[in-house]
């Protein structure tokens, strides 16, 4: 396996600086601000387990092949956790209202299974292993990507029944103000927007 450590050290850059700058900023305790400041640490954690990892694999001698195990699980379980994490981020920001703990968990099923998957790993050696020649995928090392993958099949699924239930949200309150009382003071007219 060839890897270019440069990159990582570029990227906890990039991300030290991100950090920094966000900082420094007055920050509203709203949703969207706390659900930011946490995918940027769950993104922070992975790219350091990352880099601690691809030390491990470069540069330990075939003796550390326990912290290697170790470190590359921890990676692997963060890289897990970001598609979730990054979709509630997203869902956070098109919605107003709180996400149903039944609707997290079931955009989490593909993380939850995949966690189970990599927690299993150093027993099974499905997704990664070592042997004498240092790290190998395993036959199942793609299902990281599927995983993914189908967090954005749930995402599209998700907006397609949010958009529904906003829509039916709608016209209720369309109803709802055709229906009311007419004040007896007089106003002027106002522009209904359903």
């Amino acid at each position: 396996m060839t890897t270019n450590i440069h990159y990582l050290i570029a990227a906890m850059a990039v991300l030290l600086v991100v950090i920094w700058q966000y900082s420094r900023q007055r920050q509203m305790d709203d949703r969207n601000s706390l659900m930011f400041r946490r995918l940027l640490s769950v993104v922070s954690l992975d790219v350091a387990a990352e880099l601690v990892s691809t030390a491990f694999i470069l540069y330990a001698p075939y003796s550390f092949n326990v912290c290697r195990m170790l470190s590359n699980t921890v990676f692997y379980l963060f890289q897990a956790l970001l598609p979730l994490l990054l979709l509630y981020y997203v869902c956070t920001l098109c919605t107003s209202r709180v996400i149903a703990p039944a609707t997290v968990l079931r955009m989490g099923i593909p993380t939850i299974a995949l966690v189970f998957i990599i927690l299993t790993n150093p027993f099974t050696e499905i997704l990664f292993y070592f042997d004498s020649t240092g790290y190998r995928h395993g036959p199942w090392y793609l299902l990281l990507y599927v995983s993914a993958l189908l967090h954005i099949a749930g995402r599209r699924s998700l907006s397609r029944c949010t958009a529904r239930l906003s829509a039916a949200a709608r016209s209720r309150s369309c109803s709802r103000s055709l229906r009311s009382p007419p004040s007896a003071s007089p106003r002027r007219p106002s522009i209904l927007r359903c």
